[in-house]
């Protein structure tokens, strides 16, 4: 038998101790390997909000136009029937009529089929300072005792039952085609002064 050296059991303490350290670090490492490795929860929200988007929509305008026309003048006088305030559209305008102001235009008719003015349709007169409202028609034969072919009739205001309103109609219509502003904007200078009123007796003026 082998004689037992003390010294050998010291050597294998120390190789056990040494054998547990690196054992134990090992474990270590691995368990640090692990939570290294683990990523960091990341929290999405299932819910998103949407804003709607808005699509304007501007609509176009309808630029103003000057052309020339044949303009003559109307009044209750000689409406149709004569005396009255009767018009063609009564859901333009209840009755002929008006001031002359963009919001109270005057009423204007044109040849019943004449293309070009749409019912409620505005205009204004330079030579006159007043705007017109198409709510009333005439006959399409210049000819005839209500006819005015091819061109705008203006009504001259109320009241305009007197005869008197006709030598008016008269004074006012120029010689020869006059401006007109189609689609006009609503800040054109207004003459105040009444084209004509039987209470006055007052004729207005023109300037073509």
């Amino acid at each position: 038998m082998n004689p037992k050296n003390p010294n050998t059991k010291n050597h294998l303490r120390r190789a056990n101790a040494l054998l547990v350290l690196i054992l134990a670090m090992g474990a270590v490492g691995c368990e640090g390997a692990r939570t290294s490795a683990s990523p960091t929860p990341t929290t999405v929200s299932a819910t998103a909000t949407m804003r709607p988007v808005r699509a304007t929509v501007t609509p176009e305008a309808t630029a103003s136009q000057t052309k020339e026309f044949i303009l003559t003048f109307y009044g209750a006088v000689d409406n149709d029937p004569p005396g009255s305030t009767d018009v063609a559209y009564p859901d333009v305008q209840p009755h002929a009529g008006g001031t002359g102001t963009y919001n109270d235009p005057l009423t204007f008719a044109v040849a019943e089929g004449l293309e070009g003015f749409t019912k409620g349709e505005i205009i204004y007169v330079p030579g006159l300072g007043k705007y017109f409202r198409f709510a009333d028609t005439c006959g399409a034969s210049p000819s005839a005792p209500d006819g005015c072919g091819t061109q705008l009739d203006l009504y001259i205001g109320n009241p305009s039952k007197d005869e008197r309103a006709l030598a008016c109609e008269n004074a006012l219509t120029p010689d020869g085609p006059a401006k007109v502003i189609l689609n006009p904007d609503a800040n054109w200078p207004v003459n105040e002064t009444p084209l004509w009123s039987d209470a006055t007796q007052q004729c207005g003026t023109a300037s073509w």
